[in-house]
């Protein structure tokens, strides 16, 4: 029997999976969003912030260069940010982490308001769920409309019009997950894993702006198959590519598949990873020509006015 074989394309503006114009007619689409879309407008990614503690804690001599040359050679970011945060607190500088961290999230002037990814993002007709701290997104919802405290992120009140920062906000100090405890205790946490796996079991996720190492949450909160349904629920994630490398995206899917997601790749020899903004304001161009979310806009508000 002959096997049907697989091709992984690899475009400037990949098509948009028909299952995500189905998830946004059914409002059932979330869009996750990790720190390759905060680095879009000027914030650091993770191994830039690793990089800047790490010399912060040089430059106020909590650790020696010895410690400081073996630190930056290891790739485990979150492991380094966590070693630097508890060197600085032991020594009573706390305050130069917090410092460093607000810095890295300030992003630039001159890309927000030349490419805002955040604005595209916003006109999404989706769930928004971020694991960034920033707050560059929060100017396109109103005040009571962002979460970002894990007593709020509740399974039962999931609210489609909210902003919900899941590893807390930078204007919270005591919300933020950034260490490897933090990150235990939150993933741990039964309420947090009742809110993450309700919104993977019952919607069409769309991760964007995530590299490998930021998925080791995939592992046990994806699951491939539906278990309320019976049946499989699809999972995308936009990863960047340059042209020829169709073989690596075939590897890559070997581990994404395994956890229910399917890869759409984008070229990115021309604009390297800003391209990203291009897919999705080509994506959310197409979302509002071929659903029915602007005619579903418009009924909701007639039935508003209906009801005044």
């Amino acid at each position: 029997m002959e096997q049907t074989q697989t091709f992984y394309n690899i475009e400037k503006i990949p098509p948009i999976p028909p299952e995500i114009i189905k998830a946004v007619n059914e409002k059932t689409l979330s869009l996750f969003l990790g720190a390759g879309v905060s680095r879009l407008v000027g914030c650091c990614g993770w191994r830039e912030l690793a990089k800047r503690v790490l010399h912060r804690c040089l430059l106020t001599r909590s650790i020696h260069y010895t410690q400081h040359d073996r630190l930056i050679r290891d790739k485990n970011c979150k492991k380094i940010i966590t070693i630097c945060h508890d060197v600085l607190k032991q020594k009573g500088l706390e305050q130069e982490f917090y410092s460093e961290l607000e810095s890295a999230v300030k992003g630039k002037d001159d890309l927000l308001a030349k490419q805002n990814i955040y604005k595209e993002l916003a006109g999404v007709p989706a769930l928004h769920i971020t694991t960034n701290v920033d707050q560059h997104f929060d100017s396109f919802f109103s005040p009571e409309r962002i979460t970002y405290k894990a007593e709020d992120l509740d399974a039962q009140r999931i609210d489609r019009y909210k902003l919900y920062h899941i590893h807390g906000s930078i204007a919270d100090r005591n919300s933020l997950v950034f260490t490897v405890p933090q990150y235990i205790q939150r993933y741990s946490h039964p309420r947090f894993k009742e809110f993450l796996l309700r919104i993977f079991r019952e919607n069409v996720i769309l991760f964007l702006g995530y590299g490998m190492e930021e998925f080791e949450l995939l592992d046990f909160l994806v699951p491939k198959f539906d278990p309320m349904k019976g049946k499989e629920l699809k999972h995308f994630i936009l990863l960047p590519y340059y042209r020829g490398e169709e073989d690596s995206v075939r590897l890559d899917s070997l581990y994404f598949n395994k956890l229910g997601v399917e890869i759409k790749g984008y070229e990115k020899d021309e604009h390297g990873y800003t391209q990203l903004y291009d897919v999705v304001k080509n994506w959310n161009r197409e979302i509002m020509q071929t659903s029915t979310a602007l005619l579903d806009e418009m009924k909701e508000l007639e039935d508003a006015v209906d009801n005044l």
